[in-house]
């Protein structure tokens, strides 16, 4: 059994909202894979760059809550 520190994790909502920096450009392969295992829990993975964080929060936070209606 593998093991994951997500950024943030939503237990109700089984949602976990991913801050990728620039380190994940060269491990997008890797990340796929853990998204992949984390998705076989019947968890969402949503993913942000930290430019996106910094510069569309707004947009950021409507996605979350949109997603979060939706379930």
């Amino acid at each position: 059994m593998l093991y994951f520190i997500a950024d943030f994790y939503y237990h109700k909502a089984k949602l976990v909202v991913e801050i990728d920096g620039d380190s994940h450009k060269c491990q997008m392969e890797y990340d796929n894979g853990r998204t992949a295992e984390i998705e076989e829990f019947g968890i969402t993975v949503i993913r942000f760059t930290n430019e996106e964080v910094l510069n569309y929060l707004e947009k950021v936070v409507n996605k979350i809550k949109e997603y979060l209606i939706i379930e």
